[in-house]
């Protein structure tokens, strides 16, 4: 990734990496149009299926209407997220968020999440997924803000996450703050909105930020404490993850027809890059519950169809007590591919892995956040 000026201490990455996998050196230069490909090909198509989530969430204010077909859950086609990521690029780019502005976030599995990434990409402003278990650990997250340069953005999900926030960052951060967004509840406390309030702003807005191509901003900045005793900074550039994800889509077969379950945590590179992929390939994201929970991960695989997941080995021993001993290959005869990764995986949990979820295929992943390819 080329210099830039987002991170203090910038983690530089080999630039012969994106050469390993991809259609060439042009290919890379198109990440920000990844997601414009995938509405073009699949308009239509589920984007979009969060399962814990009511069907009329946001929509009066991004313009959309609720599936008839999900009149209980939310469903968004390619053309709906598209369409609610740029209402919301919108508004940002009116209250001040732009081009190399720095959106941090303490999210859970949420069409938040997915809305809040494609409208950051659509501003080329740096996403920044943080671990809302950081509100508890002070220094830790002091330590996050302080490798970039300037945080203009903050998200989180629930009231108390805005307290713990609001007693962690000290008066110099919290001045060069431009926005602070409330997802779920009654914002109160003072110097927040709530993301409805700003999907709601300014109801006569309807000019679209500028789009550029701006090589020296990171697409994302995500944590790592694999070599350091607090939290790394890892900036990806459009380069890397057009790399990344065009290794992660060929790799797992994934198509228009897949259906991509995403309950690993967001704030990894992991769930990020499943999320990516899945987009690439003009798939379908399912997010069974808001926070991990193997019964509704496993009711989704048998429900919703779902052709691929990706697992620790702690996921799968979770999903294997649920099952108690049970077999449900009928079941789950949907499932083609299973992603494995974090911690040495010995042939034998690969084993279990594929015998307990009765999939096709199982994938290990490996590598440093820095640097996240996959092994077959």
């Amino acid at each position: 990734m080329t210099a830039n000026h987002t991170l203090k201490n910038e983690t530089v990455m080999d630039p012969r990496l994106a050469e390993i996998v991809g259609p060439g050196k042009a290919e890379y230069h198109e990440f920000w149009h990844m997601f414009e490909r995938a509405v073009a090909s699949n308009a239509t198509g589920r984007a979009l299926v969060c399962l814990e989530e009511g069907p009329h969430r946001l929509s009066e204010g991004l313009g959309l209407q609720a599936d008839a077909t999900a009149p209980t859950h939310l469903s968004w086609t390619y053309t709906e997220l598209d369409r609610a990521s740029e209402r919301l690029s919108m508004k940002l780019s009116a209250l001040g968020i732009v081009q190399g502005s720095v959106i941090a976030v303490f999210l859970l599995n949420t069409a938040d999440y997915i809305l809040l990434f494609w409208a950051a990409a659509r501003l080329r402003a740096t996403f920044v997924p943080l671990s809302p278990q950081l509100l508890g650990r002070g220094f830790e997250l002091k330590s996050c803000f302080e490798a970039v340069v300037k945080v203009d953005m903050v998200v989180v999900q629930e009231p108390q996450d805005a307290n713990a926030l609001d007693s962690i960052l000290d008066d110099t951060i919290q001045q060069n703050l431009s926005l602070k967004v409330l997802c779920d509840g009654e914002v109160a406390a003072i110097g927040w909105t709530s993301l409805k309030a700003v999907v709601e702003y300014g109801s006569d807005i309807d000019k679209a930020p500028p789009r550029f191509y701006a090589e020296n901003i990171p697409v994302t900045i995500l944590f790592t404490s694999g070599s350091t005793s607090t939290p790394k900074a890892c900036g990806h550039s459009a380069r890397f993850w057009s790399a990344a994800t065009h290794a992660r889509t060929v790799s797992c077969r994934l198509s228009k027809d897949s259906r991509v379950i995403l309950h690993t945590p967001p704030f990894h590179i992991l769930g990020l890059g499943d999320m990516l992929a899945t987009v690439k390939a003009g798939a379908t994201v399912i997010m069974p519950a808001k926070r991990f929970n193997p019964t509704a991960s496993l009711r989704a695989i048998t429900e919703q169809g779902c052709t691929h997941v990706s697992c620790t080995s702690s996921i799968i021993d979770s999903m294997s007590r649920e099952l108690g001993g049970q077999s449900l290959s009928t079941k789950l005869s949907s499932l083609e591919v299973i992603n494995m990764t974090a911690g040495v995986l010995g042939t034998d949990i690969l084993e279990r892995t594929k015998r307990v979820l009765s999939s096709q295929r199982v994938i290990a992943f490996w590598g440093m956040t820095e640097t996240l390819f996959s092994l077959l």
